[in-house]
């Protein structure tokens, strides 16, 4: 549930900011859409070392660690005025997001709070060596 309610915070987010920064702000619609992209993409590119992050120092660490960083990430928003702090601010919050609130370390801390009877067996997670653990 929470991955859905961060991944809904995060759409909205992505459509307010473009109104936010052009409107409000002032800044041009392209230099707003390019800053998105790149923080997008960076943010994309962050997702397989966001997994190895979360075996290294657990998922729930990195999870809440993940969620404190976007939490500042977001609240730098409002002081953002040119188009290189929007770049760096919205950065920050993906790499965020990759890392832990929406990435791997969401999926490991998620797998093991469910129920038992609710998670795949080791060997069909493609875990055979978790079985003898």
């Amino acid at each position: 549930m929470a991955g859905f309610v961060n991944r809904v915070g995060n759409g909205l987010f992505n459509t307010a900011s473009a109104l936010y920064f052009t409107l409000v702000v002032g800044l041009p619609a392209a230099q707003v859409g390019a800053a998105l992209t790149v923080a997008g993409l960076i943010g994309l590119l962050a997702g397989a070392p966001g997994g190895r992050l979360a075996d290294r120092c657990g998922p729930r660490t990195v999870m809440m660690l993940a969620l404190a960083v976007q939490a500042v990430a977001m609240s730098a928003l409002v002081l953002v005025d040119d188009g290189a702090g929007l770049t760096l601010v919205a950065t920050v919050d993906q790499l965020a997001a990759a890392l832990g609130a929406t990435g791997p370390a969401l999926e490991r801390w998620g797998a093991r709070t469910r129920p038992r009877y609710a998670r795949a067996a080791p060997e069909a997670a493609g875990e055979p060596d978790a079985a003898r653990a």
